[in-house]
């Protein structure tokens, strides 16, 4: 008899703005509390990240959609139980 693997996907993943706002003040798993639950039992987790991670300080050009985080948030994401981001 064959195992199974669990496989869950989940798209559209944002932690820029006001979301990296939420994460700088109540930590990185903040943004994945409410359903944590319902992914955890997943084999492999996959994940569209839709912003870069990357620490600066400095702000967009005036005009320029910059989708970012801090890579703190990596901590929220394996502690979520999605280990693979595209």
């Amino acid at each position: 008899m064959r195992g199974f693997t669990t496989l869950r996907v989940v798209g559209d993943i944002m932690l820029g703005g006001s979301v990296h706002e939420k994460t700088s003040k109540f930590g990185p798993s903040f943004p994945f509390k409410r359903f944590s639950g319902e992914i955890k039992p997943a084999d492999i987790f996959f994940g569209n990240l839709e912003c870069t991670l990357f620490d600066s300080k400095n702000p967009p050009e005036k005009n320029k959609v910059l989708l970012k985080s801090d890579p703190s948030v990596i901590r929220g994401l394996k502690d979520s139980g999605i280990n693979i981001v595209s």
